[in-house]
C-alpha cells in the first residue's frame, strides 16, 4: 500500500485523530463477545474489468472516505479513554483475485462467493492495525466479475456500502469513458418505507398511557423466538429468495398499502406469523423476544461529518393472544398500529437518547472493561432483525423514485446482480436483509451457527417467504 502519484496532502498521517462516535462505539460494544460485526456487498459485472482503473477508482473515492483507510488508536478524551480514527497516509489497495482458469462460472454463486467471504467476515477484524473495509474484485471466466465491499459496522452501515460502490464506480466510469456519468449523484440506497420525520419524544405521561394497556393486554412473557439448534460456535449461513416478477412485486407493495402500511410490515407479519407457525410444530417454549425494524440507514463519515446517523429502530412485539398470532389479517394491521404509534410517541428517539445515555456514561469505566460492561445492556433479545429495505441506486422520474435502479452500465461493464450478507450478534440469530436491485426483490436471510443448524434455515427461510406471499 504505498504512495500512488495521486494528489494526497503531505500532512494526512498527522491530522489530529477522529473521535469514535457513540452509534459506532456500540457496535464494538456488540461485537466484543467475538461475534463478527463485519459484512459484505458485491455486485455482479459482465464485461472485461479494467483492473488498474478500478484500482485508481477505489484510491479516489478513498480521498472522499478517509476513515476507509483509518485506523482505531486510544485516546485519552479528559479523564477517560476512548477510541479516535487516525487516518494513514496509505491507500487502502484493491484485493484482486484471479478465478479465470475455472472451466466455467460456479453453479451456485451466492454459495461460492459466501463460502469465499467466510473465512473474513467470522473472523474478528484488529481495527488498530486492518482498514475498516476491504474492497475485493473476483475475476471470473466467461467475461464476469464480482466486485465486493466487506466493511466493517464500525464505519458505515448498508446505504454506505452502495454509496461508497457509487463513487468507485464513479471515478472507474470517468476513466475508461473519459465522462462523468449521469448518475454520479444518484443515493446509495432509497427505503422503500419513506423517511422517519423527526418528531418530539413523548412525555412520562404519554409512555404510561400507551405501555400500562400494551402490557395488560400482551404480556412480554408471551413474545416468542424462532427456535433452531446450533450447527457450529461461530460462523452464518446464507439463505436467499429472489422475486424476479415485477408484477408480484408490485402485489406486495400494494396489499401492504391498501392495510395502511408498508413492504417492512409485510415483511415483518410474514415472519412472525412463520415464527408461530414453527414453534407450534417445533414444541418451543415462549421467551422473551422481539422483532426489530431497521426504517433507514445512512452513511457515517468523517473527517467532515463525524456523527452517525443512526436508524430508527422500531422493537414490535407479537399479540399474546393465539388466536391474533394465527390471523395474518389481525398480525398485519397490528404490526402497521403498533410501529406508527411507537414512531408518534417518540419511541425510537427515545431508545436511542437512552442508549446514547448508557453509553456516555459507560465512559467512566476504564476502557478494558467497558465493553464487557455495557454489552448486557445494548443486548436486547431479538427474533427476528429486517434490515435496509430499499431500492440500490434508485432511479427518479420527475422528481419521484420510480423503484428501478439508475446504475446499469459503468463503463463497458454491464452490472447483473447484487450480494449481501450481515452480522448476527449473540442475542439476535437471523436478519432478513431486503432490497431490491435492476428490477428484482432480494430477500436474503443471515444465521448465526451458534443458534441455527443448515437444516432450519432453509426450512424457515422458505416460511417465511411463504407467508409474506401468502398475503397475495
Amino acid at each position: 500500500m504505498g504512495n500512488t502519484g495521486l494528489n494526497i496532502d503531505a500532512s494526512v498521517a498527522m491530522q489530529k485523530p477522529i473521535p469514535l462516535d457513540l452509534p459506532s462505539e456500540s457496535i464494538l460494544a456488540w461485537e466484543h463477545g467475538a461475534y463478527s460485526q463485519t459484512d459484505y456487498g458485491g455486485i455482479l459485472l459482465k464485461g472485461r474489468c479494467n483492473i488498474e482503473a478500478m484500482m485508481d477508482a477505489f484510491r479516489r473515492a478513498q480521498l472522499d472516505r478517509p476513515t476507509f483507510r483509518s485506523n482505531l488508536i486510544r485516546v485519552k478524551r479528559g479523564l477517560w479513554e476512548g477510541y479516535a480514527w487516525r487516518i494513514s497516509d496509505r491507500f487502502n489497495e484493491l484485493d484482486v483475485r484471479d478465478f479465470s482458469h475455472l472451466e466455467s462460472l460456479p453453479e451456485d454463486l451466492d454459495a461460492w462467493l459466501h463460502a469465499q467471504m467466510a473465512p473474513h467476515i467470522e473472523t474478528l477484524q484488529d481495527l488498530s492495525v486492518e482498514f475498516p473495509i476491504r474492497l475485493v474484485l473476483f475475476v471470473l471466466p466467461e467475461g464476469s466479475s464480482i466486485i465486493v465491499l466487506m466493511m466493517h459496522h464500525v464505519a458505515t452501515d448498508g446505504g454506505g456500502v452502495y454509496d461508497f460502490l457509487r463513487q468507485v464506480f464513479r471515478h472507474y466510469h470517468r476513466t475508461v469513458t473519459g465522462a462523468e456519468p449521469e448518475w454520479a449523484d444518484v443515493p446509495g440506497l432509497h427505503a422503500q418505507v419513506g423517511k422517519a420525520e423527526p418528531v418530539k419524544p413523548a412525555g412520562a405521561l404519554d409512555f404510561l398511557k400507551f405501555y400500562i394497556p400494551q402490557l395488560i393486554a400482551y404480556p412480554a412473557w408471551k413474545l416468542v423466538q424462532f427456535r433452531s439448534t446450533p450447527s457450529a460456535p461461530r460462523g452464518r449461513i446464507l439463505v436467499r429468495h429472489i422475486i424476479d416478477d415485477t408484477a408480484l412485486q408490485k402485489a406486495l407493495r400494494d396489499r401492504a398499502r391498501k392495510a395502511g402500511g408498508t413492504l417492512t410490515d409485510l415483511m415483518v407479519a410474514g415472519s412472525k406469523l412463520a415464527i408461530e407457525q414453527w414453534n407450534q410444530e417445533h414444541n418451543a417454549p415462549y421467551e422473551l423476544m422481539l422483532h426489530g425494524i431497521a426504517v433507514n440507514q445512512r452513511l457515517r463519515r468523517d473527517p467532515s461529518e463525524t456523527q452517525g446517523l443512526g436508524n430508527p429502530m422500531s422493537a414490535i412485539g407479537i399479540p399474546s393472544n393465539p388466536g391474533h398470532r394465527r390471523d395474518p389479517e389481525f398480525l398485519l394491521r397490528y404490526i402497521i398500529e403498533q410501529r406508527k404509534l411507537r414512531l408518534a410517541l417518540g419511541h425510537d428517539i427515545t431508545l436511542a437518547k437512552i442508549t446514547r445515555f448508557i453509553m456516555r456514561a459507560s465512559h467512566l469505566l476504564p476502557l478494558d472493561i467497558r465493553y464487557r460492561a455495557i454489552r448486557p445492556i445494548l443486548d436486547s433479545k431479538l427474533t427476528h432483525f429486517i434490515t435496509n429495505l430499499g431500492v440500490i441506486w434508485p432511479k427518479t422520474e420527475n422528481g419521484k423514485f420510480t423503484g428501478d435502479s439508475a446504475i446499469r452500465q459503468v463503463g463497458e461493464l454491464e452490472l447483473q446482480g447484487m450480494y449481501s450478507c450481515v452480522g448476527t450478534t449473540e442475542n439476535n440469530p437471523q436478519v432478513l436483509i431486503v432490497r431490491s436491485f435492476l428490477g428484482r426483490l432480494y430477500m436474503d436471510m443471515s444465521y448465526g451457527r451458534w443458534r441455527v443448524n443448515e437444516a432450519d434455515a432453509k426450512g424457515f427461510s422458505k416460511l417465511v417467504y411463504d407467508k409474506v406471499l401468502g398475503y397475495l
